[in-house]
């Protein structure tokens, strides 16, 4: 039998790393999927990069997407878990109540762990 092209991967292995780092308005949560890609995480956006360096590269090379968090579900940094609350699987569930999902083919945002369940009221995507 050949190999298929596709390798599905267990929803719990997506998240890597969870870095906390910052303080203020420079505050942020690095999210390290698999193989290397990036998520950092602030009060009002999110930024999708194909890894750590490309975060902050000022002219943004390896950025592959940017997403605004509206300001009724921006996370709010807490102590010990900087913007994350919780993670699992592909569900990063944010201090506040938003959640970010993570699918094969986008990241996206919703207002409530029930929204992003039942994936209604998305308030923004980053395709992959």
């Amino acid at each position: 039998m050949p190999p298929t092209p596709y390798r599905s991967t267990p929803m719990n292995d997506m998240v890597e790393q969870l870095i906390h780092e910052g303080e203020g308005d420079t505050a942020r949560s690095v999210v390290v999927l698999r193989r290397g890609w990036c998520l950092a995480i602030t009060a009002a956006l999110v930024r999708f990069a194909r890894d750590r360096d490309a975060l902050d590269d000022p002219l943004g090379n390896g950025v592959r997407g940017v997403l605004e968090i509206p300001a009724a579900s921006a996370p709010v940094w807490a102590s010990g878990s900087g913007y994350v609350r919780e993670q699992s699987g592909g569900a990063i569930l944010l201090n506040g109540g938003a959640t970010l999902l993570v699918k094969p083919h986008s990241i996206e945002l919703y207002a409530s762990p029930a929204d992003a369940l039942h994936a209604r009221g998305c308030l923004g995507a980053i395709p992959l």
